[in-house]
């Protein structure tokens, strides 16, 4: 997935101020060069329960908007989006049939967050 993300990026008008980077959730420290993100797109993330806690961590520790896109899998997405509720807005977007994409917004209820969005 990250070399096709690079692809389409280096693809992009914007590509001078897109830069995609691997984001490992097991770890809990957050890389200095990713937390002044402008923006977090996290596709198809949502389908191990187990991860939904160190998931929401990351990005809660991250504090960035994020695109969050899901296929609904009956893996309990609920849960996930129940627990970024903590650190975020969520706002559906797009709300999936069976077997369909879903898609939210995720702002930071933090104040003193890292974009201007």
């Amino acid at each position: 997935v990250l070399p096709i993300a690079k692809s389409n990026a280096a693809a992009s008008p914007w590509h001078e101020r897109i830069s995609v980077q691997p984001l490992n959730w097991a770890d809990a420290a957050v890389p200095d060069a990713l937390t002044c993100a402008d923006l977090v797109v996290a596709c198809d993330c949502i389908y191990q329960p187990a991860a939904y806690g160190a998931l929401a961590s990351v990005l809660a520790a991250l504090s960035s908007p994020c695109l969050i896109a899901w296929r609904p899998r009956g893996k309990r997405e609920a849960d996930f989006l129940a627990q970024v509720t903590t650190a975020f807005a969520l706002e559906r977007v797009a709300h999936a049939q069976e077997r369909e994409t879903s898609l939210a917004w995720l702002r930071p209820v933090d104040a003193n967050i890292n974009s201007t969005w």
